[in-house]
């Protein structure tokens, strides 16, 4: 496609044409394999999980995003605390500190569910088991060079009546996380 721009002013007229590339409408990228068969899960129902030692979820945090970027710590702060050196120690401890509180108040929650998928271009379409109607559709971007890759490629076509699937999960720090937040920020404790 060619498109012209034409602009006048002072005295003086600049034309311009630009060529606009038109990227191929590709409804599935041919880099992701579709030749599987539809795997099935033990379960479409949803699950709730308390967990209620808080040392868990410690475990799961990657101490160089918690410290580096989170908190701000410039450098690498397992060596640097491995060291002793003061800065990396203070805020270690304001953090165990932080993780005693919370263990006190925060009852973190998961949650899941497998749904029966399917994809339609660059949609992806959830149901409830053995739904003719979907749940919601979520409408995805396709990569416009390279391999023209979109998240619904990675769902498979139904076979023999079957669907594929995918697993949704939200977790979160539990009941009363954000008033006591709100009385926090506002007694200017945080």
């Amino acid at each position: 496609m060619v498109r012209a721009h034409t602009s006048s002013g002072s005295g003086f007229e600049v034309s311009t044409t630009v060529r606009v590339a038109e990227f191929p409408e590709v409804p599935r990228s041919p880099k992701v394999r579709a030749d599987l068969p539809v795997p099935g899960v033990a379960s479409l129902d949803r699950k709730v999980r308390l967990v209620p030692d808080l040392r868990e979820v410690w475990s799961y945090i990657n101490p160089f995003m918690l410290f580096g970027r989170h908190l701000g710590f410039k450098g690498d702060f397992e060596k640097r605390l491995a060291q002793r050196d003061p800065k990396a120690l203070e805020l270690f401890e304001s953090m165990e500190e932080v993780k005693s509180e919370a263990a006190t108040f925060m009852k973190v929650r998961a949650v899941w569910q497998f749904f029966e998928a399917e994809s339609e271009g660059n949609a992806l379409r959830l149901f409830a088991p053995g739904g003719s109607e979907p749940l919601h559709t979520f409408p995805f971007k396709r990569q416009r060079g390279g391999d023209f890759l979109c998240l619904s490629d990675y769902v498979l076509a139904p076979k023999e009546g079957k669907r594929d699937h995918l697993a949704l999960f939200v977790v979160t720090a539990g009941e009363g996380v954000r008033e006591r937040s709100e009385k926090a920020k506002n007694e200017g404790t945080t």
